[in-house]
């Protein structure tokens, strides 16, 4: 599937799309008109950036006064730059928008970012300039970001874009991000960090006069870098068109939206298109770790190993609540496991007391994972000043690679070190069992929309849709099988 396959694509406005996306996300040549020599200032700040970066394509900046920006050498008018040009990030007065625009339809410029507020839509004159900036961009075949949006970020180390003014540098990684708000997108961005939650891309659509959502969502499909995607509550105005797109992405990609208290009929299109609702930034991050970073879970059965006595408890009460089933462990891997766990009873959870030494724990994890008896595994460890929570990590880190299809989580408090995931295979490191288990059921409800997706994509004018639900925290929707009527 392609993304013309996305969009049912045979028209030029949307091979245009895909055509400059590619462009806008990994450009080999750059203008931004509108940059001085004073800091501050967007365009100042946006040639900083990619210069900091390490952006390895053309650098060109345009300014009145022709003197050179961060050691770049300016133009005094966009003629003069050397054509080709992929991008041109835009940070002028909203009059001049318009002659940036038909100047640069010369130059081959197939993708434009309007930085900046821009003409106002509220307004007739704004409204009025707005229409003309897009006349004017579908004349020369530009396609536009904004106005008023934060820009462009693209991690790859091929590519190393940072065309924004976010003063964050997220890790690279595999989730991808679309907002309208640039104090969401920084708050995103913000939030990876601190996690330390790997970025494809970022897109600020700003006031999405052209290029949409859905385009990014048809783009986003082909791009190999990208293995999930997040978008802010603001960055589809159109719930059905959206949906519509998300299925074919959510076929192949996780495709998470920041939903708050939406409507039901919005909530029922999103659900019937597989995307993932989330309530706050923080639960669309701790959502993406499981996702980006682990297998989709292959059922509802879990398991939990640990030496954090109630904490241990505790979620394990938690993950039934959210409708996990902490399964019985059979006789032959009760057997098999540390004699401090206890051979009678389920043996699940496994607590292990909180002076277990690192290999108990390890060969506690690794006699439940060789089972098959379960498809997550939860550890629970906490850390004193008589044990090593570092220790137990490295333990149990070559264990856990040796079982790439289990998906894995863990839960790690009481230690000195700021640890976020650990071994080859990323198992992410969350503070509370809540966290964890929210993120985790996420993860498990798209396992099971993607075996069971629905035969035609969402459709507002289509009968009503049935669901059968295991009803968890946050109400309906954890567990859920949907079908049409």
């Amino acid at each position: 599937m392609t993304a013309r396959d996305v969009c049912g694509a045979t028209s030029l406005g949307q091979d245009a799309a895909a055509c400059a996306l590619r462009r806008i996300l990994a450009p080999r040549s750059i203008a931004v008109v509108g940059a001085g020599r004073r800091r501050g200032g967007a365009g100042h700040e946006t040639i900083r950036a990619l210069r900091d970066y390490g952006f390895p394509g053309r650098l060109h900046v345009v300014n009145g006064s022709g003197r050179p920006v961060c050691g770049v050498l300016a133009h005094r008018a966009v003629t003069d730059l050397p054509s080709p040009v992929d991008l041109l990030m835009v940070a002028v007065d909203t009059d001049d928008i318009a002659d940036v625009l038909n100047d640069a339809g010369g130059l081959g410029v197939r993708g434009a970012v309007l930085l900046g507020t821009g003409p106002r839509g509220d307004d007739p004159w704004g409204d009025r300039q707005r229409r003309e900036i897009l006349r004017i961009a579908r004349r020369h075949h530009i396609r536009l970001l904004g106005p008023g949006c934060l820009g462009v970020l693209n991690t790859d180390p091929r590519v190393r874009l940072n065309a924004s003014l976010s003063p964050l540098r997220p890790p690279s990684g595999g989730l991808a991000l679309a907002v309208r708000s640039g104090a969401v997108g920084i708050t995103l961005l913000a939030d990876a960090v601190r996690e330390h939650c790997g970025i494809s891309s970022l897109v600020s659509l700003g006031d999405a006069i052209d290029l949409s959502g859905g385009d990014l969502l048809g783009y986003w499909l082909d791009d190999q870098a990208t293995r999930a995607v997040a978008l802010s509550p603001d960055a589809f105005s159109d719930p059905a068109g959206f949906a519509r797109a998300a299925w074919f992405l959510s076929r192949r990609k996780p495709v998470l939206a920041i939903t708050g208290a939406a409507d039901p009929v919005r909530e029922e299109l999103l659900a019937e298109a597989g995307v993932i609702r989330t309530a706050s930034v923080g639960e669309t991050l701790d959502t993406a770790r499981i996702l980006v970073d682990q297998p989709l879970p292959g059922s509802n059965r879990l398991a939990i190993v640990g030496n954090a006595g109630g904490l241990t408890a505790l979620a394990a009460d938690r993950a039934r609540t959210y409708g996990f089933d902490v399964v019985p462990l059979s006789g032959p891997t009760r057997d098999h496991l540390p004699s401090s766990a206890g051979p009678d009873g389920p043996g699940n959870p496994v607590d292990l007391g909180i002076d277990a030494l690192p290999a108990r724990i390890a060969d506690a994890a690794e006699t439940i994972a060789v089972s098959g008896e379960i498809d997550v595994l939860l550890l629970v460890l906490v850390g004193t000043r008589a044990n090593v929570l570092a220790a137990h990590l490295a333990a149990l880190a070559p264990i856990l690679d040796d079982h790439p299809r289990l998906t894995i989580a863990a839960i790690s408090t009481g230690g000195t070190a700021d640890v976020h995931q650990f071994g080859r295979s990323a198992v992410p490191v969350f503070r509370e069992p809540e966290q964890a288990l929210r993120a985790l059921a996420h993860a498990r409800d798209y396992a099971a929309w993607r075996r069971f997706p629905p035969a035609r994509r969402p459709d507002p004018g289509r009968g009503a849709i049935r669901r059968t639900v295991t009803t968890g925290p946050g109400g309906a929707g954890r567990g859920a099988f949907i079908q049409r009527l």
